[in-house]
This record gives structure tokens, sequence and C-alpha cells, in this order.
């Protein structure tokens, strides 16, 4: 057999990675066109890179309360200190940490609860379907009323919520 002849499993492991190469690439493309999603993944990248460096990029200790109270911002001190005499330039940067942190967990816990809700109503149907929607519940709370407004559907401006044979909670 010649060395230079594919077999049928090169081929395909050759196809195979073509894909692939052409799926990243077309999500890349689809990234570039959507602008919005661009700004939006860029920022929570550079988020992410001050959360990791934080510790290497705040100038002073963020829980050092010896700088005196409510210093006005210098070059020592980008935003100056609080009542504690804190530095708050270390503060947001430790804070950003903690705040990425949290923001990522809750996407995650509501993706985990939401997938699973999803699967059982799904696999199931029937009763247990009803019971997960609640779709009142999910109805009342398309209707913004809990701040004395007129009752207008968010989503649509209109005076009715949801299909008029249901209604919202308000009823």
């Amino acid at each position: 057999m010649d060395a230079t002849a594919a077999g049928p499993q090169d081929v395909l492991d050759r196809l195979a990675e073509e894909r692939r190469a052409n799926q990243g690439n077309r999500v890349w493309q689809r990234l570039k066109s959507e602008r919005k999603a661009l700004v939006g993944l860029v920022i929570v990248g550079l988020l992410a890179l001050i959360a990791i460096a934080s510790p290497v990029i705040a100038p002073y200790d963020p829980d050092a309360d010896d700088f005196g109270l409510f210093v006005s911002p210098s070059l020592d001190h980008p935003m100056g200190t609080d009542s504690f005499g804190r530095d708050l330039f270390s503060r947001v940067l430790i804070g950003t940490r903690v705040s990425l942190t949290i923001g990522v967990l809750a996407a995650l816990a509501a993706t985990i609860v939401g997938v699973s809700l999803g699967l059982v109503s799904g696999y199931y149907g029937g009763w247990i379907d009803s019971l997960i929607m609640i779709h009142r519940l999910a109805l009342g709370i398309s209707c913004d009323h809990s701040d004395g407004g007129d009752g207008r559907d968010i989503r649509y401006g209109r005076k009715e919520c949801g299909d008029r044979n249901r209604g919202c909670l308000h009823r």
C-alpha cells in the first residue's frame, strides 16, 4: 500500500477537523457582525482581566486604614479615601472580583435551575408541566403593577396583559 494514499478514516478525520475549524470561524464572523455583542464581550473580558489581576494592580491593601479620612483624589489615591481612611481605588479593584464572581455564580445557578425544570417539564409533560410553568404567575410577572402604574404590559405597552382569556394576577 502506498504511504501517500489516505484511507477512509483519514479522510473522515480531515473533514471533521475542517468542519470544526469552519464552526469556530462562523462563530467569530457572527460575533463580529453583532457590534453590541462584541462590545459586551470586550467589556466583560476587561472586567475579568481586572478581577484576576486586581491583587497585583491594587496599589494598597484594600483594608489598610492608615491614609487619613476623606483624602481627596490625588496621584497617590486616584479615587481618594473613605470615612475609615481606606483607599477607594484598591477597594473598587478588589470589589470587581467579588461582583464578577457573584454574577457568574448567579447566571450559573439560573441556568442549572432553568435547564433542570425544562428537562423535567419536557419529559413528563401534563400536569407536571403545568405545575412547573405556573402560567398565571408568569403572566403576572410580565405585567408591571408593583409601582402603582397603569397596568400596561412591559413588553407591548398594551393595557391588557398577555392573553385576554387568561388575564393578569391583578384581576
